[in-house]
């Protein structure tokens, strides 16, 4: 579903990804690791097409990624900061934004994209709250809203950046929940995290980030000691919960 390849970004001298290589899988979820600075941002924003690489191609669904972007193919999820909680847009009309693919130019919602936008709320479990400005949720809500949006554009490649952090432990488990749900249904699904705890319960695959693919495939040849070592640090890789 997705396919990176030597994928490089620069930020002025700062060389944030070098030669980045990476597949995502349908049916899948690929959890990308790395510490703080290790360019897992700069990744999801270079496949939403937010900042130009170097060099490297990005294919989305077999096509390049503004082709598939257009297409509605690719959700995407951003980290807490991301979001202006104080735009005065409720959760109804974030979730109502995932359907503007699906209309006319005057993005009048039809009946159909009403009862997506329903259904998406429903399943994410915020349908209380469609009158409720974003801002006025709490940080697990918000992040339901944004699955919910990817749900109701009909999204097959789900990006999740760092959608855990700042998230109670009950939202933390509906939204793990609902990723494998997802992914049973056939999306591909890329979650950014530092944190290794729960990687385990969450992903199949894992890609470890640090500028550059350190290691990438199924979770249990991915972290390893010695390659935690390599993106973390000795310490990290001693912790008894980062290998779980």
């Amino acid at each position: 579903m997705l396919e990176v390849r030597g994928l490089s970004v620069r930020y002025g001298p700062l060389l944030a990804l070098d030669d980045a290589s990476l597949e995502v899988l349908p049916g899948r979820i690929c959890g990308l690791v790395g510490a703080n600075g290790s360019g897992k941002s700069t990744l999801f924003n270079a496949v939403m097409g937010l900042v130009a690489p170097e060099a490297g191609t990005i294919i989305i669904d077999g096509t390049p990624g503004a082709i598939a972007r257009r297409r509605g193919v690719v959700g995407y999820v951003p980290q807490e900061d991301a979001v202006d909680r104080d735009f005065p847009i409720s959760v109804g009309e974030v979730v109502t934004t995932g359907r503007y693919g699906h209309m006319g130019p005057l993005r009048r919602p039809s009946r159909a994209d009403r009862q997506a936008v329903e259904a998406a709320m429903e399943r994410t479990g915020i349908d209380g709250l469609s009158r409720r400005q974003i801002g006025e949720l709490s940080g697990g809500q918000r992040k339901r809203v944004f699955v919910a949006r990817a749900i109701a554009q009909g999204a097959r490649l789900l990006l999740l950046d760092e959608p855990f952090a700042g998230v109670d432990r009950v939202s933390e488990a509906a939204i793990v929940g609902l990723l494998r749900e997802l992914a049973a249904e056939g999306c591909a699904v890329l979650v950014s995290t530092h944190d290794l705890g729960s990687l385990r319960e969450l992903a199949d695959d894992a890609v470890l980030l640090a500028g550059r693919v350190l290691a990438a495939g199924p979770i249990e040849q991915v972290l390893t000691p010695q390659a935690i070592a390599h993106a973390f640090g000795a310490e990290a890789a001693a912790g008894e919960g980062m290998l779980r």
